[in-house]
């Protein structure tokens, strides 16, 4: 039997030290929690990234989401993504806490891959593409589920296909 679904992934909030710290031991950036953060205030130090110690996970209606997705169109990145949202309108990010202090951890200057170490590249290419998924729609996939027999032996499969990147 095959079995097709739609699906969808509502878009992250913006990023929060929690959120970093997670992504950082799980496989979205793979190092240690201690040296992403040593990674991250050395991106702040150096302009790329804004503070990165926050528990704000949503902007103030006064952070410029636009001009920060057109620096973010900069730097190699989903530029064509960035150039769609920059025509077509951004989304706000939904939800989160603002806790007033910062905002959440935002690209603040564009970078790209020969101006990083490849340790820094990879927390600073978390944080962009965070960011581009928290100012898109959501994401909308297919996901198809197939199983069947062969003797005696059950066999599955599933595949997952994108129909709206968001």
């Amino acid at each position: 039997s095959m079995v097709t679904r739609e699906k969808q992934k509502p878009r992250p909030n913006a990023l929060s030290t929690v959120e970093l710290l997670k992504a950082a031991s799980g496989s979205s950036i793979g190092m240690g929690a201690h040296r992403v953060m040593q990674i991250a205030e050395s991106l702040y130090i150096n302009g790329f990234l804004s503070y990165p110690r926050t528990e704000s996970s949503a902007y103030p209606g006064s952070f410029d989401l636009r001009g920060t997705v057109a620096t973010v169109s900069r730097t190699g990145i989903a530029n064509e993504h960035c150039g769609q949202l920059l025509q077509d309108g951004i989304s706000r990010p939904k939800g989160g806490h603002d806790a007033g202090d910062h905002p959440p951890i935002t690209p603040m200057r564009a970078a790209n891959y020969g101006q990083l170490s490849s340790d820094e590249w990879r927390v600073y290419e978390y944080v962009v593409r965070h960011f581009i998924a928290s100012v898109s729609t959501t994401c909308r996939f297919e996901r198809t589920s197939a199983e069947f027999m062969l003797g005696d032996e059950k066999f599955s499969c599933t595949g997952t296909t994108v129909t709206d990147p968001g």
